[in-house]
This record gives structure tokens, C-alpha cells and sequence, in this order.
């Protein structure tokens, strides 16, 4: 009897699917601070997927200081000149990155303002620890070119291909944005349920 093969997924030769092992991975989402509440939509619709996400910059404690207040407006003041809890939200985020089976970087137009460039290190950190990356966005630099790293232009094209990899079922392009509205009415739904 022939069994149905599960697809296979290509980042620059190399199958995904012996990449990525698993159908359901504890992801870490990488990018600038301020994309932060943008990044909690997609963490919510990758935990509808199955998959957990590692980042616990997400939750937004990473605005506190060394006292455990919030910063406010002065937040990321403190954080730059040097007050101790900048170091343990940095081993937080190590810890975060290698605990991912999986990480998907947020990146900017190159030049396109200030950025303090955390996500960059993360970034380094994941190509490091040879952890499978997905970049969604432009190439900022040389290293978003490397040959196992997987390129989107934009979230849903990303989360099309998770989506492969959870339910194991090819989508086609036109099914891209259908997919991203079933998963964003699904957390509203979830959300709903639980405020009544």
C-alpha cells in the first residue's frame, strides 16, 4: 500500500521538511521593540497553529526596571544607560533563542532609522546555533543572503508555509490570505469566548 508523502519544502535546494523535523516547533520571533504589539498578533496565530512561541520580550516585561516598575516613557533611556536589568533581559532573550527550534526575523528597509540592533545579535546567535531561520521583510544585510535562510516578503506568504508544516497539506498562493483571515477570526473567536 502507498502512503501519501508529506510536501516537501525547499529553502535554496535543501528540503525543509528534513530541516524542520518537527510539525509543531517552539519559535522565536526576532525584531525591532517597537513592532512588539504587531509580533503579539503573530504569536497568537502561531499558537493557534501549535506552535509555541520562545520570545519573552513579547510579554512586554523587558519594560521594567531593575526595581520591577514599569518605565513608561523613559524606558528604553534606562535601558541604554546601563541599568542592570538590560543584562538580564539580554540573557532572557539568549536563553529565548536557543530554546527555538525555529527562528523568524522581522526585518526593516536597511537605513530606515534608529535601531538600538538586538534583533541582529539574535540573529547571529540563531546562524550560530545553526537553528532554521525565516526572514520576513528585506534582506538588511549580508548575512539575511545566506543559503539556508528562507526569504518572505511579507508575514502571510511566512505563515502559509507554517501552516504547510503543522497540518502536513500544501497551500497555493491564492489560499495565502483566506489562511491568514480563518486564523485571525479564529483568535478573535478564542478571545471572545474568553472575555464572556
Amino acid at each position: 500500500m502507498h502512503r501519501a508523502q508529506p510536501p516537501r519544502y525547499r529553502i535554496c535546494g535543501e528540503a525543509f521538511g528534513q530541516w524542520l523535523k518537527k510539525r509543531f516547533m517552539k519559535i522565536y520571533l526576532a525584531a525591532r521593540y517597537t513592532r512588539r504589539l504587531e509580533l503579539c498578533q503573530y504569536w497568537h496565530e502561531l499558537e493557534s497553529m501549535g506552535h509555541s512561541v520562545t520570545s519573552r520580550w513579547l510579554n512586554g516585561s523587558h519594560q521594567i526596571n531593575s526595581a520591577g516598575l514599569p518605565l513608561g516613557d523613559e524606558g528604553e533611556l534606562a535601558v541604554e544607560s546601563g541599568d542592570h536589568c538590560a543584562a538580564h533581559f539580554a540573557q532572557e532573550d539568549i536563553a529565548d533563542v536557543y530554546a527555538a527550534d525555529l527562528m523568524i526575523a522581522f526585518t526593516e528597509q536597511p537605513r530606515s532609522g534608529h535601531s538600538r540592533g538586538g534583533r541582529h545579535v539574535e540573529l547571529g546567535l540563531a546562524i550560530a546555533r545553526e537553528k532554521p531561520i525565516l526572514i520576513v521583510g528585506p534582506r538588511e544585510n549580508v548575512f539575511c543572503w545566506l543559503p539556508k535562510i528562507r526569504h518572505f516578503t511579507d508575514w502571510t506568504s511566512c505563515l502559509a508555509v507554517l501552516a504547510e508544516i503543522s497540518t502536513g497539506i500544501e497551500t497555493s498562493s491564492q489560499t495565502q490570505e483566506a489562511l491568514r483571515l480563518a486564523v485571525r477570526k479564529r483568535i478573535n473567536h478564542e478571545r471572545a469566548v474568553r472575555t464572556v
